[in-house]
This record gives structure tokens, C-alpha cells and sequence, in this order.
């Protein structure tokens, strides 16, 4: 069950990571569906340009413009590191205290 659930949490994490990367490269483009996605507006999906489609635009419009902004990408990292601990995978040592 601690798999599963870490596989989960992994696949979230790197969906996450995908987007906002994404979002670095796209956001000049992305502007105007932003708006749209606010202001509850119709608008053609051909227009979104991040690689994580309508859900990871809105993940980036969530994390990082209403919540923590940029920093907001070491989430999906702390994500990784929780996924591979529930997954007991050892790549590396992760101390008590961190987690």
C-alpha cells in the first residue's frame, strides 16, 4: 500500500515539475488563458502552451500566482523525496529530521 501510494505521489510530483517548467518557457504565451481560467471565461484550449495542458496550468496558476510563487517548485521536489522514502527505495539517506 506504501508503494502504491508513493507511485502515486511520484507520478503527481514529476506532472507537477513537468508544469512548471513548462510555465517558465510558455508564460508570455499562457497570459491570456490565465485570465480566461480566473474569470471563469470561455476560451480555445489550442491557446494553452504549458506541456501539462489545462490541469497543469491551472496547478500553476494555483501554486504559484495564488500560493507561494516561485519557490512554490520545491513542492513537487519535497514530493520526490516523500514518494521515494514511502517507496523504501535508498538512493540516498534522508534524515529523520526532514521528513
Amino acid at each position: 500500500m506504501r508503494f502504491i501510494i508513493g507511485l502515486v505521489l511520484m507520478c503527481s510530483a514529476i506532472f507537477l515539475i513537468v508544469s512548471f517548467v513548462s510555465y517558465m518557457f510558455t508564460y508570455e504565451e499562457d497570459g491570456p488563458s490565465f485570465l480566461a481560467i480566473r474569470n471563469a471565461q470561455d476560451f480555445d484550449y489550442k491557446d494553452i502552451h504549458n506541456t501539462g495542458g489545462i490541469l497543469g496550468l491551472k496547478a500553476v496558476d494555483f501554486f504559484m500566482w495564488k500560493g507561494f510563487g516561485f519557490p512554490a517548485i520545491f513542492i513537487p521536489i519535497f514530493m520526490v523525496l516523500l514518494a521515494l522514502k514511502l517507496m523504501k527505495t535508498h538512493i540516498f539517506k534522508i534524515t529523520p529530521q526532514f521528513i
